[in-house]
């Protein structure tokens, strides 16, 4: 009873995948339906008159259906065979209308959801898991938009029909019911091979688009810490959203092969009755025949309904999980949604000092992370910061970069007071190279000016940020990264992660463990280069061997 309550609430209570601009395309689908079964009803009360026309059994008529009787038979076959391709050709239209909408709804709901992924505060965005997030943006949706909300349309319409033509037996026939059941079933080879073909290219496109997604997916997930700091989520939301239109397209086209099928089958079996009519028209036939052909026709019909509406509901209940899913998942991110104000042309001059005065974070009372702990960092000079694990090293670096905001403190600039969590004039201060540095497949160039549009794009800054880091010997900068950096060294991906940080020319640098998959030497290597950097410098790391590079030593102990 609860699944039967909830699909009730998807429905006629608040809907979360439907919003007020797609309203005129939900109603118009709805009384397009109600159209077809109309249709459908019609075309099965009008072939019963036919046959029975056609056959010399108008004496069964009810008076309101002996009009009917005035037509000449092949006069009214050729009618209704007008009619019925009408019906056929309405009922492509109104398919192709149909998916097309869920489609578009989907590409739409999508785009939201990732939308509210992008601009979710880092707090909310760590209680679902990555595999959460890419299995509700490429699974999930998908669930719910072709397994769910199709089927239940599917639903609608074949109950509707099925209580139409129900009581349209009972206007034809008595109920001394003799029931005899036919099916003809013919498949059409010729048209069922085009189809097949047709969805096997669309199915191996969508295989090769999905495969592109979950890869540009995984990429911005890697980074999502640095897209966060540099703004760039509408450069990868317009990067990644025609994906998903070429994924919705390919299996837009694949179902739409599948449904032309089951159209034309079912034209087939109704042209192959009309030919054995056209046989039968100079035969005799007793009433015994007359009560058949009114039973067996509408029957005919309403079986396979019967056999859809179970298959339907089934679908939509299988589906049913996916859709309560991405409405708690909808609740948990609507008040999570944090935009920056973003003043372009505002820069914050980084003269002699930045200080932190007082700073206090704490997950809960009996859990406190930093408390009430002063820091003072001098232009142009160079810092680590060591401590256990859970000393809140971390956490003090994402309260810096306004990942996380402060339950107290001042963050000052040369007497200025800022808040890191809402100004993106202060993330601009920044550059953050993390720990495990996550590269982009694509060329070096679009790794370094990260989310950068090609126009846009500072060549010689690119080139000079190699050069400072030793890798302008190593690479150009069409050098194309696989599998996100498993074709160079940890040490050159280390260093590729601080190019990228350079080229925004940030103020301050701050490097989480940037020895920490590296050798010795390679360690000393780059943290001479590091050093060597015209920045302010903090490092955080666990690194015995690199404590000796530096004079200012903060413990968080």
């Amino acid at each position: 009873m609860n699944q039967y309550i909830s699909i009730y609430s998807i429905f006629f209570k608040k809907n979360y995948f439907f919003d007020e601009s797609n309203s005129k395309k939900i109603k118009l689908s709805f009384l397009l339906f109600l159209f077809i079964s109309v249709l459908e009803f019609f075309s099965i009360g009008l072939l019963v008159v036919v046959v029975l026309t056609v056959l010399g059994y108008t004496n069964h008529f009810p008076e309101y259906l002996k009009f009917f009787s005035n037509f000449e038979k092949k006069t009214l076959l050729l009618l209704f065979i007008f009619f019925i391709f009408i019906k056929y050709f309405l009922q492509i239209l109104f398919n192709y209308f149909e998916r097309k909408t869920l489609r578009d709804l989907q590409i739409d709901y999508t785009s939201k959801l990732l939308n509210s992924y992008f601009f979710a505060s880092n707090s909310s965005l760590a209680k679902f898991d990555h595999s959460v997030i890419l299995n509700n943006l490429i699974s999930e949706v998908k669930n719910v938009f072709i397994g769910f909300f199709r089927p239940a349309n599917e639903f609608f319409s074949e109950l509707i029909i099925i209580l139409s033509l129900l009581c349209l037996l009972l206007f034809l026939i008595d109920f001394q019911l003799i029931i005899i059941c036919i099916f003809i079933v013919i498949f059409f080879i010729i048209f069922l091979k085009i189809i097949s073909k047709i969805a096997n290219q669309w199915g191996r496109r969508r295989i090769i688009a999905g495969s592109e997604l979950l890869s540009n997916i995984t990429g911005v997930l890697k980074n999502y810490n640095i897209i966060k700091l540099l703004n760039k989520e509408n450069f990868f939301l317009k990067k990644i959203s025609p994906i998903f239109s070429t994924v919705a397209q390919a299996e837009f086209m694949e179902d739409i092969g599948q449904k032309l099928f089951r159209i034309f089958l079912e034209a087939t079996v109704f042209l192959i009755f009309l030919i054995v009519l056209f046989l039968l028209i100079s035969e005799k036939q007793d009433d015994l025949m007359a009560k058949i052909i009114q039973i067996f026709i509408p029957f005919l019909r309403i079986l396979p309904s019967f056999i859809k509406l179970n298959t339907t509901l089934n679908k939509m209940m299988y589906a049913l999980p996916s859709a309560l899913n991405l409405q708690a998942t909808n609740n948990e991110l609507k008040n999570s949604t944090t935009k920056i104000n973003i003043a372009e042309n505002k820069k914050i001059n980084f003269l002699h000092s930045l200080q932190i005065k007082n700073l206090h974070f704490a997950y809960s009372e009996d859990k406190k992370i930093i408390d009430n702990k002063s820091f003072q960092f001098n232009k142009n000079e160079k810092y680590l910061i060591v401590g256990k694990s859970g000393s809140g090293k971390t956490t003090f670096v994402e309260l810096l970069l306004g990942f996380k905001k402060a339950n107290q403190g001042q963050f000052i600039i040369d007497s200025h007071n800022y808040q890191p969590s809402e100004d993106f004039s202060w993330k601009k201060l920044f550059g953050y190279v993390p720990q495990e540095v996550s590269l982009l497949n694509g060329t070096l160039l679009s790794n370094i000016a990260f989310g950068e549009n090609l126009n846009s794009i500072n060549y010689e800054k690119s080139q000079a940020t190699l050069n400072s880091m030793n890798l302008g010997d190593d690479f150009v900068l069409d050098y194309n990264i696989k599998n996100f950096g498993s074709n160079i060294s940890g040490g050159q991906k280390q260093r590729i992660g601080i190019c990228r940080a350079l080229y925004f020319n940030p103020e301050i640098l701050i490097l989480d463990e940037p020895t920490s998959a590296l050798n010795k030497e390679d360690s000393k290597k780059i943290m001479n280069d590091i050093l060597n950097l015209n920045k302010t410098i903090i490092v955080i790391s666990h690194d015995q061997n690199i404590i000796t590079f530096f004079k200012n030593i903060i413990n968080f102990e």
